[in-house]
């Protein structure tokens, strides 16, 4: 009978531990995700604009055949899972 109350004991502790981990390794493996994520976001706009830039140089220098400096601003709202709409 102690043999049984023992063993329910450990096991009950194990499945904590095992609920406990879940819960703290899964957080920050969804932290990870959404910081991977957000870089993507990031990565893509800044390359969007740097194509834009690139595209609108280009087209601008065969009209006046002749070099040119081109200066794109944007505002872009980018998600952000940390601190929000940034």
């Amino acid at each position: 009978m102690k043999r049984r109350l023992r063993l329910s004991r450990i096991n009950g502790s194990k499945k904590g531990q095992a609920t406990t981990e879940l819960a703290i390794i899964g957080t920050l493996v969804i932290m990870a995700l959404a910081y991977l994520i957000q870089y993507g976001y990031v990565y893509n706009n800044r390359q969007a604009l740097e194509m834009y830039a690139f595209r609108k140089a280009l087209e601008l220098s065969k009209q006046y055949e002749r070099g040119i400096t081109l200066t794109v601003m944007r505002d872009v709202i980018l998600p952000s899972f940390f601190t929000g709409v940034s």
